[in-house]
């Protein structure tokens, strides 16, 4: 048993250092685009220059998640839930 967890602890040692050589040592990576870049990043560059002269709105958002009664008057016509992703399971 103890061999056993000697060889995985080696393992998950070699794959950790081989994880940090393989970092992209490009700094900002994460906000690159694959297709002009080659980075699995989130394209912002290309989202600002999508939004880049258009007026901008005000848009309100809270996420409720216990504690709040959502069947008040004064609330219903200002909630809206995603049906698609409620979940209504306890943990």
């Amino acid at each position: 048993m103890k061999k056993l967890l000697a060889l995985i602890f080696i393992q998950v040692f070699i794959v950790s250092l081989f994880a940090q050589a393989v970092k992209p040592k490009l700094k900002g990576w994460h906000l690159l685009n694959f297709q002009q870049d080659g980075y699995m990043g989130t394209g912002v560059k290309e989202a600002y220059e999508l939004l880049k002269g258009r007026k901008s709105t005000t848009v309100i958002v809270a996420v409720i998640d216990s504690g709040i009664d959502t069947l008040h008057e004064d609330l219903v016509p200002n909630l809206w839930v995603n049906k698609k992703e409620i979940t209504r399971q306890w943990n």
